[in-house]
């Protein structure tokens, strides 16, 4: 018991003493200018071990600083691309629409001046090849569309209605090596039948005799010879003309006017005599059988 009794007593002097030295060392602090001078000194050899020991950390904050400002700049940037590429994905989608509205409108300026009846298609499906070329469109017998009707883009003739579903038709393109078109020359009249060639970028015209008046440059359009087609549908421009040594036809290619690989929404139309002829057939129906 003594002991411990000693040892608490020797823990209480202690503390007391501390306590007094530490209020000594402030009043001298403050009262006595030597003393001043000692702590400056002290703090002048003190601080270079301070600036040594803490230049690592100060570097060490630095570096975690700029990984983790790096790493915010790199998660920014990303976002920033992310937005760009939306952007870039939604400007070229107005830019499409934008063309697409400006085809439209060139269908039906082409269209409204004949007082013809239309109706715009989307392409469903596209069968284009060396044997074949034929394009499958969203509108069918409820459309009213039939086999023969003649089906165009802004800028000219891209083919006609070979065949018909409830909802669907499919179209043999004028290039296809299996079509053939009456058609005449604008600067002339002349008249004569355009085939297909099997390639989306010509056409020819056949069994032209080389005293007839063709020449490259000349305008085609579509001739209602035949009662197929309407006059003056846009065809295409003749680019070669070759007359062979002992031949009676000349050889004479067509670059067609329609925009055969790049059209997206086409135009069927139901030219004025048609609609007519319906018309009548539909009254004659309609009247009462004596």
């Amino acid at each position: 018991m003594k002991t411990i009794f000693s040892k608490n007593s020797f823990l209480g002097l202690r503390t007391i003493g501390l306590i007094f030295l530490a209020i000594l060392l402030m009043v001298c602090d403050r009262y006595v200018p030597v003393f001043s001078a000692v702590k400056s000194a002290l703090l002048s050899i003190v601080a270079p071990i301070q600036y040594v020991v803490s230049k690592p950390i100060t570097v060490l904050d630095s570096v975690i600083s700029n990984i983790e400002s790096n790493r915010r700049l790199l998660k920014e940037n990303e976002e920033l691309r992310a937005q760009q590429l939306f952007l870039q994905t939604r400007v070229q989608k107005l830019l499409m629409l934008e063309q697409e509205n400006s085809k439209l409108r060139g269908l039906v300026n082409f269209i409204s001046p004949r007082q013809e009846r239309f109706l715009i298609a989307q392409l469903l499906a596209i069968n284009v090849d060396d044997l074949s070329q034929k394009i499958v469109l969203d509108k069918g017998r409820q459309d009213e569309i039939y086999i023969g009707q003649p089906v165009l883009d802004a800028y000219g003739l891209i083919g006609q209605v070979i065949l018909t579903s409830f909802n669907t038709s499919v179209v043999l393109m004028l290039t296809d090596s299996k079509s053939a078109i009456p058609v005449q020359v604008v600067r002339n009249g002349v008249r004569s039948i355009v085939v297909g060639t099997g390639s989306a970028s010509s056409l020819e015209l056949i069994h032209v005799q080389e005293t007839v008046d063709i020449k490259r440059g000349d305008i085609l359009v579509t001739s209602s010879l035949g009662g197929r087609f309407p006059d003056g549908y846009p065809i295409g421009i003749v680019t070669k003309v070759e007359r062979g040594a002992g031949e009676h036809f000349m050889k004479i290619l067509v670059t067609p006017s329609a925009h055969i690989n790049q059209t997206r929404q086409v135009l069927l139309t139901w030219p004025v005599k048609t609609v007519a002829n319906k018309v009548k057939l539909d009254h004659k129906d309609k009247q009462p059988k004596k």
